[in-house]
């Protein structure tokens, strides 16, 4: 209802995160993408990449799930997303 406001990113977020903890990966990833797409300077963004990667893994898609993590680490190195990311990907 309010696509412009402060905390539009922060709502699409946690939609992603509802449907990550019910298991629901796929549209997890779908709303996740929305924050990276429509919220690219956004606060939410380095952590909707990161679960992106986690949602493609677990639908079995483990290069678009590489690249995502990638993505996290080399564009914003200094976040704990990031930190994250690199523990994955050192894991894979």
């Amino acid at each position: 209802q309010y696509p412009s406001h402060d905390h539009a990113d922060n709502a699409q977020y946690w939609l992603g995160e509802a449907f990550y903890d019910q298991k629901k990966y796929k549209e997890a990833s779908v709303e996740f993408k929305k924050v990276v797409d429509t919220f690219a300077d956004g606060n939410k963004t380095p952590d909707a990449m990161l679960k992106l990667g986690f949602c493609l893994e677990k639908i079995g898609n483990q290069s678009k799930a590489s690249e995502w993590l990638a993505t996290v680490v080399e564009t914003y190195p200094e976040t704990k997303s990031a930190e994250l990311a690199k523990e994955k990907i050192s894991r894979q």
